[in-house]
């Protein structure tokens, strides 16, 4: 008997809850309660946040390929600027490195040359 009590019990408390909260009448005659209602909105709003965040991800990903595109044409510039400039170098540090070398070549002569006369003078 004490089993049923408990159970007339609850079915009370369940009936007490049930008519305490809100409800409305749906259009196709079903009852709609507050809580549903509210969980309903709330699920449309998340799914609208979601579709807001895709986008975002969508427009933050399309930004940043365009700016890694603008960066690669940048580098590309930058580096035939750079081989451009190697090879003025180059062209330009050859004739130097044969004009440097002709000078040792020149000094070196005349340390043989003028080296015996100095020697020669020094005794």
């Amino acid at each position: 008997m004490d089993h049923m009590e408990h159970t007339q019990v609850a079915d009370e408390l369940r009936n007490a809850r049930r008519q305490a909260q809100s409800r409305r009448q749906v259009e196709k005659g079903e009852v709609l309660y507050a809580s549903e209602g509210s969980q309903m909105v709330k699920s449309r709003a998340d799914a609208e946040v979601d579709k807001a965040q895709v986008q975002l991800r969508k427009a933050q990903n399309a930004r940043e390929r365009a700016l890694q595109a603008e960066r690669k044409l940048l580098f590309d510039k930058i580096k035939s600027k750079a081989k451009e400039v190697n090879a003025r170098l180059i062209a330009i540090s050859k004739p130097q490195a044969k004009a440097k070398a002709m000078v040792r070549a020149t000094l070196q002569a005349y340390k043989k040359r003028f080296s015996s006369v100095i020697f020669k003078a020094m005794k």
